[in-house]
């Protein structure tokens, strides 16, 4: 899954990208400080780091936070694609892929749910469109699935990743107020819960559904 709490910056904005917690603090607060100057260092740092190869999970939420930016700012992607080219064959497979994708259409290639979301707060990211938050609301429905583990782990995953960003993303906190005043009761609920309890309280209460289904033999694999 996708590092998603912030990390502890001393300044808004970077001067370069040098290290895993730089390219993160850039990636996840690219929509409120953009840095488009530094988008050639960040495809380099990538490269040079091996982090498509070391972690391969990352490769499409990756493709989409680059996707987004590629299609706001079609006249720099010849230039980026130069740096692009010169890395190695993992980062230049998914960012490559970035230029000629939707973050949508990366969410179809998607493994599960889980998968999807990180996809999704990529692209919310990259760009601060609300309606990648949507989505992420949107698996929250599969909460009380009992039969499905890869539904119920995508609701799972929705929800404390909610949690978790509601802490430190000001349009993450307000959507979710939006919902807890709407017409959904249960969504309303759920909204309610995600905002009074920390992520921890979520994991913890995550896990204990997981275990006690499977001791009751109810998951299907």
């Amino acid at each position: 899954m996708l590092l998603l709490a912030m990390p502890s910056m001393a300044s808004d904005r970077l001067v370069k990208i040098t290290s895993d917690n730089e390219l993160e603090y850039f990636m996840q607060t690219y929509y409120s400080h953009p840095q488009p100057e530094l988008i050639p260092q960040a495809i380099e740092y990538i490269g040079s780091s091996k982090l498509l190869s070391k972690q391969q999970d990352l490769a499409l939420p990756t493709a989409a936070f680059f996707s987004k930016i590629f299609s706001d700012s079609p006249a720099s992607v010849a230039d980026w694609k130069k740096s692009i080219n010169k890395q190695d064959t993992e980062t230049q497979t998914s960012l490559l892929k970035a230029i000629d994708s939707s973050p949508d259409q990366l969410a179809s290639q998607a493994a599960d749910g889980m998968a999807r979301n990180d996809i999704y707060w990529s692209a919310f990211f990259a760009s601060g469109d609300i309606a990648y938050i949507n989505k992420i609301v949107d698996q929250l429905k599969y909460l009380e699935e009992r039969r499905d583990l890869n539904l119920f782990l995508a609701a799972a995953s929705a929800k404390w990743s909610l949690s978790s960003n509601a802490q430190g993303h000001l349009a993450v906190r307000a959507t979710l107020e939006t919902y807890k005043r709407g017409n959904n009761k249960k969504l309303r609920l759920v909204a309610a819960e995600i905002l009074t309890k920390s992520p921890a309280q979520i994991q913890g209460e995550t896990k204990e559904i997981i275990t006690k289904q499977r001791d009751n033999g109810g998951w299907q694999q």
